[in-house]
């Protein structure tokens, strides 16, 4: 009797200390677990926000590029302005030269005439 009592004794320690290693092992694995899935939703996360950093990347170039673009375009006008400018300060360049040059030619004309006509008054009072 008292050895079956002792068994009964030892297989209840028995029965307790292996349930107890059970809820020891459940709770390690439910843990584990847990960690498992903190890394994989860290690892999702740094995976979504790798992605939107490429993407804003991917937007900022975009930018640039435009950017660069309209500079470049803005850049070819004021060039084609300028072409403009000049040109037209040199047609009025050549303009001013032409009328200075006639308004020469008028003016020595005019003295021409004036000569003549003295020549003729004085010709005129010697007969």
């Amino acid at each position: 009797m008292r050895k079956d009592r002792e068994t009964e004794q030892e297989r209840g320690q028995r029965d307790r200390a292996r349930e107890r290693i059970e809820r020891q092992s459940k709770r390690k694995d439910r843990k584990t677990e847990q960690e498992k899935g903190q890394r994989d939703r860290a690892k999702e996360r740094t995976e979504r926000q790798s992605k939107r950093e490429d993407r804003e990347t991917e937007q900022e170039k975009g930018q640039r590029d435009r950017a660069r673009e309209r500079t470049e375009r803005q850049s070819k006008r004021k060039d084609r302005e300028a072409e403009q400018e000049k040109g037209q300060r040199i047609r009025a360049r050549e303009r001013n030269r032409e009328t200075e040059q006639e308004k020469g030619l008028r003016e020595r004309a005019r003295e021409r005439d004036r000569a003549r006509e003295r020549i003729e008054r004085e010709s005129k009072r010697e007969r």
